[in-house]
């Protein structure tokens, strides 16, 4: 019993970790939606108006042979609208089945395309987050593929321009906390020490 236990649990790991990522394209679930709806949408409309002109074409030529098929003795002609039938039976199901292969993987590119611009916002609004609660820890690089680079880039700068000041201001900091220990101010020292504790905790 437990050498069973033991091989089916590596499966359900695999599937955790599996749905975890799929979990992980959807950070901004409205927006990606919505992008990708729009491109299948468009791609519905453009397939959809294509079909119709295509299977319009194909009517156009069947129905001269339809009107010969009226006279019961053409066989020829009766063949010929059997056939037409069947070749249009074909083509609306490879018309449909192309339509739909087509939303299936214009839908799974909108979703990655769509990560790539979710990924940074998250990432810029996750650090917005930090930095309202006195938090400046460090900002790193986009991934590989990301969009937004340059949006990205600026918003790192400024960051790190906050975190450039507050070490500053921990220096200073520092010289005012010597000063007041030198002059035997402690309770200053006491405020000082604090103050520069909790700029240091925001850098983490």
């Amino acid at each position: 019993m437990a050498e069973s236990a033991q091989a089916t649990a590596p499966p359900a790991k695999a599937s955790s970790k599996s749905q975890r990522k799929l979990k992980n394209y959807f950070l901004n679930l409205r927006y990606q939606l919505k992008y990708t709806l729009t491109i299948v949408g468009i791609s519905l409309v453009l397939t959809g108006g294509l079909g119709y002109v295509v299977m319009s074409k194909a009517h156009e030529a069947s129905r001269v042979v339809q009107v010969r098929a009226m006279d019961p003795e053409d066989v020829l002609a009766q063949e010929l609208v059997a056939q037409f039938a069947h070749n249009d039976t074909i083509m609306m199901l490879v018309l449909i089945a192309f339509g739909l292969l087509l939303c299936v993987v214009l839908g799974a590119y909108g979703i990655v395309l769509s990560h790539k611009v979710a990924g940074p916002l998250f990432k810029v609004s996750m650090h917005l987050d930090k930095i309202r609660d006195g938090k400046l820890g460090v900002v790193y690089d986009l991934r590989k593929g990301d969009e937004l680079v340059d949006f990205f880039e600026h918003f790192k700068n400024a960051h790190d321009a906050l975190r450039a000041r507050t070490q500053e201001d921990i220096a200073l900091l520092d010289k005012a906390l010597a000063a007041a220990t030198q002059a035997g101010n402690s309770a200053l020292a006491d405020e000082l020490k604090a103050a520069r504790q909790k700029k240091e905790e925001s850098l983490k």
